[in-house]
């Protein structure tokens, strides 16, 4: 069983929670009844128990452990739905928070992991704030099977999580405005001025926080710095929804649409559910839902269009995929032209000046009604001439 020999006391307590005789127990096991006592043990935080495990499994490196530990702290801590989640999902999820790095040091762990809100929310662990003992502490409440079973046996069913101080966006713009400080966890007060600047980099500079892509309903977890756009944000996901940033609309909560010029700093997004109430909107009490819905923008164009026997012009912007048939019918309520007679035909560069030029060995293109417009690749800005026939 290793360097040192396994104490009676602890063999007769695996057997018992594993369900298989003393002699048959492995250091695996033991890694498995470890995690899973660290993490649910009275009054121990989420992140203690991270600490306790880091030390306890690491090897080679003073504050770091191998990916292949850190796939067993994740299985065996039985956070939210972890221990409901097949092997194959759980290291998709280590891969997507840690990429391939051969091994994770506490501090990328502690960031990347236990301050992932998104992670929780796919988890469906909702996240509170216990206001009985101080604003800055979060709980981590557990659901289903779990917490039944932690409440029979007259446990909390919750994970108490060390977070540093987390400032809601409506209160770094004050802070912002007086100039003023805010007070760390041993009471000692930073200064906002720049005559007194802190080495210490902001606890909640880096958001995270789902998204949904409404089109496939494919949804995964962003982190973006507070200074960042929107717009910014778009760019990166690109490759992950499929939508080109140009085309991306951003819902918060599938309502409220979001412009790409707002900075993530200025929005609730990655804010816990239950520090949001500042911004006016009361903590859900259910299992927290995606942040942002990404819809994409319906691919438009601007056609310029000229009626000369009636001296009009106009511009519309139209859907790329339209008919050229639904095209005409607009085109014949504005001119009263009879839809029989009514042609639209695309003005080329060399006649847009009011002549069509005679030299032109173009041939002039009918838009047929069959097609969609973007069956003939045209341009934003194009001029279609309308001809009654």
């Amino acid at each position: 069983m290793g360097r040192v020999g396994l104490d009676d006391g602890v063999a007769k307590v695996a057997a018992v929670v594993l369900n298989r005789p003393v002699a048959d127990l492995t250091a695996a096991d033991l890694k498995e009844l470890m995690i899973g006592f660290a993490f649910h043990a009275k009054d121990v935080s989420a992140i203690d128990a991270a600490r306790f495990c880091f030390v306890a499994l690491r090897r080679e490196v003073e504050d770091a452990i191998a990916m292949e530990e850190l796939h067993d702290l994740v299985e065996h801590s039985l956070l939210g739905r972890t221990c409901e989640m097949s092997r194959g999902e759980r290291r998709r999820w280590m891969i997507d928070l840690f990429g391939d790095l051969p091994r994770v040091s506490f501090a990328d762990f502690t960031r990347y992991f236990l301050h992932n809100y998104a992670m929780w929310a796919a988890f469906g662990v909702p996240l509170a704030v216990d206001m009985a003992t101080s604003p800055a502490q979060c709980h981590h409440h557990l659901v289903g099977p779990l917490s039944e079973a932690l409440e029979a046996a007259g446990e909390g069913g919750a994970f108490l999580l060390d977070h540093p101080e987390f400032q809601t966006p409506l209160q770094i713009e004050e802070e912002r405005e007086r100039g003023g400080g805010r007070r760390e966890e041993g009471g000692v007060m930073i200064s906002g001025s720049p005559s007194a600047p802190s080495h210490q980099p902001p606890a909640n500079e880096w958001r995270t926080f789902v998204v949904l892509v409404k089109s496939t309903k494919k949804s995964f977890s962003v982190t973006a710095h507070v200074e960042d756009r929107v717009g910014d944000v778009m760019q990166m996901v690109e490759a992950s929804c499929g939508i080109k940033a140009a085309r991306q609309e951003w819902w918060i909560g599938g309502e409220t649409r979001i412009e790409a010029k707002t900075r993530i700093g200025s929005t609730t997004l990655g804010v816990p559910p239950a520090l949001k109430s500042s911004r006016g909107s009361s903590p859900r009490n259910g299992p927290p839902s995606v942040d942002v819905v990404i819809k994409e923008q319906e691919e438009t164009i601007v056609l310029n269009f000229s009626y000369k026997a009636k001296n009009m012009r106009w511009q519309e912007r139209v859907p790329a995929e339209e008919k050229v048939l639904k095209l005409r019918a607009a085109v014949q309520r504005r001119t009263l032209i009879p839809l029989s007679r009514c042609t639209l035909r695309v003005v080329s560069a060399e006649g847009e000046g009011g002549k069509e030029s005679k030299t032109s060995s173009t041939p002039a293109v009918i838009l047929q009604d069959r097609h969609p417009i973007s069956h003939y690749h045209l341009e934003s800005g194009v001029m279609i001439e309308v001809l009654q026939q």
